[in-house]
């Protein structure tokens, strides 16, 4: 009884297990070994030339058409686009969606008949697809390919299984022998796995002369999906380019200096920009119109705010004592102008003009002292340009030399970054200011060092837009060493999943292929490339991260 349930638990295993192969029918040959393929493919073509890159496919009843420009892969959304399939031709309409469409007449004398049922089913169609823009017109061939993996050999797989189920037989059989020789256990499930592993390991597809598929290293990945092939290689649809937004760049061999990367920050040039501040510590008051907003600009010489000196309790009573002491004198000068007058073609005319003056000027001291307020300051804007700082509050009480508004001109910014030694230095620099990239000509650079360090300062030729004053930034400054190489932009250097610098190389419209590379970053937008792309090969420079992602 023991040996029966083990020969049966062995046989059924062996069938939960078993993977029977596809048999091919006479006339269909499936050539080299590939994978399967996943889900079903529509049919398709893609050709390129040095002008236009094509994918077309069928959906449905109709031809769908993606035209791309060759070296940048953007989409040609504007273009006459006729096609003609093994002889008849149509005008395709192009698509809110950017694609051409087909009209579904010119599909309709190349269906398919179903396999098995009247004449054999052509393979290919015979494609021209005439691209006309205002560059001119381009023709792009090819031939429009059926995909018969998904075939059906259910049928075909009955032999395969007769031999798997023998070989369960024959395995259990020897496992159950082993048991009754008290070789216990293991001995009965290694037979069970020798049949397993015999059931499960698909053969070769098997096929007569008459049907080649092939030698090709990969089977046409199913579905419109993107994903990996088996020989490393990206399937991306164009549909699935167009929603990443893939662009690439013909590489092109280039010479350029090696660059050093230093810490900085956004700064103001001295001599276009400046600031306000009061010399003496009083209270804030603002000018007719209120104060400047931030981002206003100003003209030079602009009162900007004032500033009323504030009085100490000390200073406060020597200027009351002071006042009275001029109401005092006032009163007094007063008095005796008023006799000079009443006198007058009695007493000198230059002693009532004295009186006057007298009067006059203990007047203007009153005046002066009256409330116990110095005169208050004026700031004035000591530049033209935009206000880029302010703390200015009505009231606020400031002390003297505290920088209320800061002035600058937004086209006249430098970078300012430190460095330990800028004698290998050259003139030129970019930077990467947040995502922006700046392209700089150095200024200057200090003698003194602080903690180490010394000072250069460069000036924005290129960039500057949207910068705020005192925005770190990181600069890449040229040294006299230079690296050869194939150019690409920094964006194009992704890393893959194990941690490898790697590019993305478009091969043909629809297959990408990632390369590791090695290189050398020669700015804040740009590196070179000194291994695993060669010049003139189209590498993605836009949507490299998306695809990174592709499993």
């Amino acid at each position: 009884m023991k040996v029966f349930n083990t020969l049966m638990a062995a046989i059924t295993a062996g069938l939960l297990f078993a993977s029977p192969a596809a048999f091919a029918d006479d006339g269909h040959d499936h050539g080299a070994e590939a994978p399967a393929a996943v889900g079903e493919i529509a049919p398709r073509l893609s050709a390129m030339t040095d002008k236009h890159e094509m994918v077309a496919m069928v959906r449905g009843d109709e031809l769908v058409v993606w035209v791309n420009r060759f070296a940048d892969s953007a989409p040609v959304t504007d273009a006459q686009v006729e096609v003609t399939i093994d002889g008849a031709t149509a005008q395709a309409e192009a698509q809110p969606d950017g694609t051409y469409h087909v009209p579904a007449g010119l599909l309709a004398g190349h269906e398919e008949a179903p396999h098995g049922d009247g004449p054999e089913p052509l393979d290919e169609h015979s494609v021209l697809v005439s691209v006309t823009t205002p560059e001119g017109t381009d023709l792009l061939t090819g031939a429009l390919s059926h995909d018969h993996e998904a075939h059906d050999h259910g049928e075909e797989t009955l032999p395969w299984l007769l031999i798997g189920l023998g070989a369960v037989a024959v395995a259990g059989i020897s496992g159950a022998l082993l048991w009754r020789q008290r070789r216990g256990a293991i001995a009965a499930g290694a037979a069970f796995l020798a049949a397993s592993a015999l059931v499960g390991t698909p053969p070769t597809a098997q096929a007569d002369a008459g049907h080649d598929h092939g030698e090709e290293a990969a089977a046409p990945v199913g579905g419109e999906n993107a994903r990996t092939l088996p020989d490393g290689a990206l399937f991306v649809p164009m549909a699935v380019q167009r929603t990443l937004g893939v662009r690439t760049a013909v590489s092109a061999p280039e010479a350029a200096a090696v660059t050093v990367s230093l810490n900085g920050r956004v700064i103001v040039d001295p001599n276009a920009g400046g600031v306000v501040q009061p010399t003496t510590a009083g209270r804030l008051m603002p000018p007719l119109g209120g104060f400047p907003a931030l981002g206003v600009r100003v003209t030079a010489g602009q009162v900007l705010a004032y500033v009323e000196p504030a009085i100490e309790g000390a200073d406060r009573a020597a200027l009351a004592q002071e006042a009275a002491a001029i109401e005092t004198e006032l009163a007094t000068a007063q008095a005796r102008l008023a006799r000079l007058e009443r006198l007058e073609g009695v007493v000198p005319q230059r002693e009532i003009d004295d009186a006057r003056l007298a009067v006059d000027g203990l007047q203007r001291r009153r005046a002066a002292t009256a409330g116990g307020r110095a005169p208050r300051e004026a700031l004035r804007a000591p530049v033209a340009g935009v206000i880029a700082s302010a703390t200015a509050q009505a009231g606020a009480v400031v002390e003297g030399r505290t920088i209320v508004f800061e002035i600058i001109d937004p086209n006249r910014l430098q970078v300012e970054a430190t460095i330990t030694d800028a004698r290998d230095l050259g003139q030129n620099a970019s930077a990467d200011a947040g995502g922006t990239a700046l392209r700089l000509e150095r200024v200057g650079a200090g003698q003194a060092q602080a903690a180490g360090a010394s000072i250069i300062r460069y000036r924005i030729v290129e960039g500057a837009d949207g910068l705020r004053l005192n925005q770190p930034v990181t600069v890449f400054a040229e040294t006299s060493v230079t690296v050869s190489g194939v150019a690409v932009p920094r964006a194009a250097v992704v890393r893959s999943a194990n941690g490898q610098s790697i590019v993305f190389v478009k091969e043909t419209p629809e297959r990408i292929e990632p390369r590791i590379v090695t290189f050398e970053i020669v700015g804040a937008d740009r590196v070179v490339i000194t291994n695993g792309v060669e010049a003139g090969e189209r590498v993605v420079v836009a949507g490299a991260q998306l695809i990174a992602q592709i499993r």
